[in-house]
C-alpha cells in the first residue's frame, strides 16, 4: 500500500498514527474471538470504509509505516505489566501461553530506538504506549520482549504541585498545578477538549469542592489543549481555612492520595491485592504569614514498605520545614512509587488498615505554628 494523505505523502510516524486515530474506528471482535483469517481485511478497504478490527487497524498502520520506509512489524502484547515476575516467567518460559498475547501493536525501529504504537489517540506522543512494561510476542522471530517507552520522559507518572499562602486571618490563597506524563497525557487532553463549556464548568466546580466547600475561584481553569505533558492549573481563595487560636495557627492539608485499598473492619480470609500503579507525587508548599516565629507541630515522616519484601518502598510521606526571609515554610511530599501487582496474605489486613488510618488522619495532615 502506498503512503498517502490529502496534499501529499506521510513523512512521520506521528502523521500516520494520527491519521488512523482520527479516521479509522476500531470495531468488531478481539483477536482470538474469530478465526485469524477473518481479520484479514485489505488495508485499502480499511482506509476506504473507515472501520477495522484491532488486528486490521495495526496491519494497516504497519503497511503505511513500511510504505513510508520505516522498519515496522506486528507484535502481540499481553496486558501483564502488573504481573509478578513469577507469573510472567510461567507464561513465557515454563508453559508458554500465547492466548495472553492478544493485543496487536506496531513495533518500529527508528533512530536507534524502539517505538510501540497501538490505539493511542492523536494527542499522545508517539514514544508513549499504554502497554509500557508489558511483554510481547514477535511471531516473525518467535521470540518474546518487553514493551517500553521510547524515552524516559514518556513513562507514566503524575505530579501535583500545590502552594498555600496563608493570610493573617486564616484565609488561604491556593494554587494547583497537575501534570501527567506518559500515554495518559493524551487521554487527559482529549477528555478536556471534548467537554462543552457547561461540562467544563461543572468539572471545575468539582475540583474546587474537593479542596474546600468554601473555595472561591480566582482564575479560569487552564489546561494544555495539545502538546506534552498534560498540565492543568487553577487558583482559588479559601476564607477561614486555617484555624487561628490566640497565637497559634493550624493548617490542615486538604487530602492525601491513599496508595492502599480501603479494607472494611473484621477478619479477612481472602488475599489482598495491591494493584499495579505508576509513580505519582503530591507536593504541598505552605507559607505562613509574617509574625509567626515557631513551629509548634509537624507531622512525622512515614514510609510504607512491602510486608513481604522489606526493601521495596510503596509509599513515603516527608515533611520539611524552613525559614526564608523571616517566613515559616513547610513542604509536604507524598509519593506513591510505581510497582507491579502485589498479592499479600490476609493477615496483612490489620497492618494496611493501620496505615490507611494513619495517612488520612488529621494529625498526619495538620501543621501548627505560633507567634
Amino acid at each position: 500500500i502506498a503512503p498517502f494523505k490529502k496534499g501529499g505523502n506521510f513523512s512521520s510516524m506521528k502523521e500516520i498514527r494520527d491519521y488512523l486515530a482520527l479516521n479509522i474506528a476500531v470495531r468488531g471482535p478481539a483477536l482470538y474471538e474469530i478465526p485469524l483469517e477473518s481479520h484479514a481485511t485489505s488495508p485499502d478497504v480499511v482506509l476506504k470504509e473507515g472501520y477495522a478490527s484491532q488486528l486490521d487497524y495495526i496491519r494497516t498502520m504497519v503497511a503505511l509505516l513500511k510504505g513510508a520506509r520505516f522498519d515496522a512489524t506486528i507484535v502481540f502484547a499481553a496486558n501483564n505489566s502488573g504481573d509478578t515476575d513469577l507469573v510472567r516467567k510461567y507464561d513465557i518460559e515454563l508453559h508458554p501461553n500465547l492466548a495472553k498475547f492478544s493485543t496487536p501493536l506496531a513495533k518500529v525501529s527508528h533512530g536507534g530506538k524502539e517505538y510501540f504504537i497501538g490505539f493511542e489517540n492523536e494527542y499522545t506522543p508517539v514514544g508513549a504506549t499504554a502497554f509500557c512494561g508489558s511483554d510481547y510476542f514477535d511471531p516473525l522471530s518467535e521470540s518474546f520482549g518487553k514493551v517500553v517507552a521510547s524515552d524516559e520522559i514518556y513513562e507514566d507518572m503524575s505530579e501535583s504541585r500545590i502552594s498555600m499562602d496563608v493570610r493573617d486571618n486564616g484565609a488561604v490563597d491556593y494554587k494547583s498545578c497537575f501534570t501527567v506524563h506518559g500515554h495518559e497525557a493524551g487521554v487527559w487532553i482529549k477528555k478536556h477538549n471534548s467537554l462543552v463549556p457547561e461540562e467544563l464548568n461543572r468539572y471545575y466546580q468539582g475540583l474546587l469542592s474537593s479542596v474546600s466547600h468554601a473555595a472561591e475561584s480566582q482564575s479560569e481553569l487552564f489546561f494544555t489543549p495539545e502538546g506534552y505533558p498534560f498540565r492543568q492549573e487553577f487558583s482559588c481563595f479559601i476564607p477561614n481555612y486555617a484555624v487561628v487560636d490566640d497565637d497559634v495557627m493550624t493548617v490542615t492539608i486538604p487530602h492525601v492520595k491513599l496508595p492502599l485499598p480501603n479494607l472494611p473492619d473484621g477478619k479477612r480470609e481472602l488475599p489482598i491485592l495491591l494493584k499495579e500503579c505508576s509513580f505519582a507525587e503530591q507536593i504541598y508548599s505552605i507559607a505562613f504569614p509574617e509574625g509567626y516565629k515557631r513551629f509548634e507541630y509537624l507531622p512525622k515522616d512515614m514510609e510504607i514498605r512491602n510486608p513481604l519484601e522489606g526493601n521495596q518502598i510503596l509509599y513515603s510521606y516527608k515533611v520539611r520545614k524552613s525559614v526564608e526571609n523571616g517566613v515559616l515554610k513547610v513542604v509536604v511530599k507524598s509519593t506513591t512509587f510505581a510497582h507491579k501487582d502485589i498479592v499479600l496474605p490476609s493477615d496483612c489486613a490489620p497492618l494496611l488498615r493501620h496505615y490507611c488510618k494513619e495517612i488520612s488522619s488529621q494529625s498526619t495532615r495538620s501543621i501548627s505554628v505560633s507567634r
